[in-house]
C-alpha cells in the first residue's frame, strides 16, 4: 500500500518538474555565480550538464514509476520512425520554415528587410566545419530535452487534463526552464538580454510551440522521435535564416494563430482527430492546410511585389533551379530552343537566378558568344558561378545589378531572357524601357510566365506594359497558364 503511494507521488508531473529544475538550474546557476560562460570549458561543461536534466528526470521517473513494458514502450517511442508517417513526416519537415519565411514575407511587407542568411550559411563555404555546432544544437540538445518533455512529462500532465491545458503548462514550465541562461555569458539568451523584447518574445514564444508539438506528438500514436524532429526544425530553422526583430514577433504571432488554429479544428481535448471531430480525413485536413499557408504566402509575396522587388530568396533557389515537371513550357531546352540561338550572338539573362537558362544558352552560343546574366542577390550569383566553373564556361559574365538601374547598355543584345521574373519587378516599365534599349534593332525578348508562380503575369498584362516602350509581339508559346512570349524591338523606331 505504501509501495503504491509512493509511486503514485512519483508519478506527479509537479515531481518531476522538480527534480528537472533542481538537477538544471544547480549547474546553471552555479556557471552563472562564478562567472563561467561559453567562452571557458567549466562553463561550457557546466551548460551541457544542467541541459541533461530533463533527459536525466525522464528517464529514471519512467523507470521508478513503471512497470517493464511501459519501459520498452518509452524507448520505443523515441526509435521507431513507422508511428509518424508520410504526412506527418511532412507537417514536420515544413511548419516551421513556412511559419518563419511568412513573418518574413509579413515584415518586406511592412518595409522591413525580412530575414538573411545565418551566420554558419555565410562561413560554410569558406568554413565548411562551421555547420557542425549548428547541426549538433539542433539536433542534439532536442534530443536531450524531448526525451523528458514529451517523452515523459507530458503523458503525466495529459492524465490530469486535457491536450490544450496541458500544452499550455509545459510550454510555461518549459520557457521558465530556460531563464539561468539568460545570466551566463556567451549563451544565445545571454545575447538577447533580460527585459529587451527579444527576452519576451523568446520566453513567451515557447508556450505556443508547445501546442503543434503536443499535436503532433498526439497524432504519431505519442512518438517522441516527432517532438525530437519539430523541435530540431525550430532550432535549425533559427540558426539557419537570421530574422530581423520586427520578423521575429511576427513569427511569435504566427506561432499563436497556429496553435489557435489547431485547437480549433483539432479539438482541445486531445489534439487529435477523435470521432466526435472527424469529420474528415486528417491527411486531407492536414493537407489542405498546408496548400491554405501556402496560397497566403504566395498572395502576401505578391502584394509585397507591387512596392519592392522581391525576387524567390536565394535560400529557396532549388525551387527554381530545376525543371517545373508540371509545364513543358517553363523547361529550360524548351525555351532555348525557341530562342534559336546561334554562335556568336550576345544575350541578357535578366534575373538569372541559379542559372538554369544562362548555363545551356552559354553552351549554344560558345565561345565567339557572350552571357550577361544579371541578379540582385548575390547567393543566386554565387550558384551560378558555381555552376558554370562546373560545365567549364567562360563566356558569361556575371553582374550584380537590377533591371531598372540604368546600367546596360545600349543596343548591344541580340536575345534577352525573363523567365518569370517581370512579376518580382514594381516598376515594370522602366525594367522593360531598359531592356527594350539594350536590345539590338530586330533583337527579341522572351517572356516567361507561369501560374505557379506567386507573381505570374498574364499575356495581357505583359503586353500591355511591352508596348508602351516600343516593343511588339512576334511569336507566342503555351497557354493561358504557362506561355513563352516573344517581344521584338523593331528595326525601325
Amino acid at each position: 500500500m505504501n509501495k503504491h503511494s509512493n509511486t503514485s507521488k512519483l508519478s506527479s508531473p509537479w515531481v518531476y518538474f522538480a527534480a528537472t529544475f533542481g538537477w538544471t538550474w544547480l549547474f546553471w546557476i552555479l556557471a552563472a555565480i562564478l562567472g563561467l560562460g561559453s567562452d571557458s570549458a567549466a562553463g561550457i561543461v557546466l551548460q551541457f550538464l544542467g541541459v541533461l536534466g530533463p533527459m536525466v528526470a525522464g528517464i529514471s521517473f519512467t523507470y521508478l514509476t513503471q512497470g517493464k513494458e511501459n519501459r520498452r514502450e518509452y524507448w520505443l517511442r523515441i526509435i521507431d520512425p513507422r508511428r509518424i508517417g508520410i504526412v506527418w513526416f511532412l507537417v514536420i519537415l515544413l511548419f516551421v520554415p513556412v511559419l518563419n519565411s511568412l513573418a518574413a514575407l509579413i515584415d518586406k511587407l511592412a518595409g522591413g528587410s525580412g530575414a538573411t542568411w545565418g551566420e554558419a550559411v555565410l562561413q560554410f563555404s569558406s568554413q565548411p566545419l562551421a555547420i557542425v555546432p549548428t547541426v549538433l544544437f539542433s539536433s542534439l540538445i532536442p534530443f536531450i530535452e524531448e526525451l523528458g518533455w514529451r517523452g515523459y512529462v507530458l503523458d503525466r500532465l495529459q492524465s490530469r487534463w486535457n491536450a490544450l491545458v496541458s500544452s499550455l503548462i509545459l510550454g510555461a514550465v518549459w520557457a521558465l526552464w530556460h531563464l539561468p541562461l539568460f545570466f551566463i555569458k556567451g549563451t544565445y539568451q545571454y545575447n538577447l538580454g533580460v527585459g529587451s523584447l527579444e527576452f519576451w518574445l523568446f520566453m513567451i514564444g515557447i508556450v505556443p510551440l508547445s501546442i503543434p508539438l503536443t499535436w503532433i506528438y498526439n497524432n504519431t500514436h505519442r512518438s517522441t522521435l516527432s517532438a525530437i524532429l519539430l523541435h530540431s526544425m525550430v532550432n535549425f530553422t533559427g540558426e539557419l535564416i537570421a530574422s530581423t526583430e520586427r520578423a521575429d514577433t511576427y513569427a511569435t504571432l504566427l506561432w499563436f494563430v497556429a496553435a489557435i488554429v489547431i485547437t480549433a479544428i483539432w479539438g482541445a481535448k486531445t489534439l487529435t482527430r477523435t470521432r466526435e471531430h472527424r469529420t474528415m480525413p486528417t491527411t486531407i485536413i492536414v493537407c489542405s492546410s498546408l496548400i491554405g499557408i501556402g496560397l497566403l504566402i504566395a498572395v502576401v509575396w505578391r502584394l509585397a511585389s507591387r512596392r519592392e522587388s522581391l525576387p524567390c530568396p536565394a535560400w529557396l533557389r532549388w525551387m527554381v533551379e530545376l525543371d517545373n515537371p508540371f509545364t513543358k513550357t517553363n523547361r529550360a531546352h524548351v525555351i532555348i530552343g525557341h530562342l534559336d540561338l546561334q554562335p556568336g550572338m550576345q544575350v541578357l539573362d535578366a534575373g538569372c537566378g541559379p542559372g538554369r537558362l544562362a548555363i545551356p544558352a552559354a553552351e549554344k552560343v560558345g565561345p565567339q558568344g557572350k552571357i550577361v546574366a544579371i541578379d540582385i542577390q548575390p547567393g543566386m550569383l554565387a550558384r551560378a558561378q558555381e555552376k558554370a566553373q562546373a560545365a567549364d564556361l567562360d563566356n558569361i559574365e556575371f553582374r550584380q545589378i537590377g533591371l531598372g538601374e540604368g546600367k546596360l547598355e545600349h543596343c548591344k543584345y541580340d536575345r534577352g531572357l525573363l523567365v518569370t521574373v517581370l512579376g518580382e519587378i514594381p516598376d515594370q516599365e522602366t525594367a522593360l524601357k531598359e531592356i527594350f534599349d539594350a536590345l539590338k534593332p530586330g533583337g527579341i525578348l522572351s517572356v516567361t510566365e507561369v501560374i505557379f508562380d506567386p507573381h505570374f503575369q498574364t499575356r495581357g498584362t505583359v503586353l500591355k506594359v511591352a508596348s508602351t516602350v516600343g516593343f511588339q509581339e512576334k511569336a507566342f508559346f503555351g497557354n493561358r497558364i504557362a506561355y513563352t512570349l516573344h517581344l521584338i524591338r523593331p528595326t525601325a523606331t
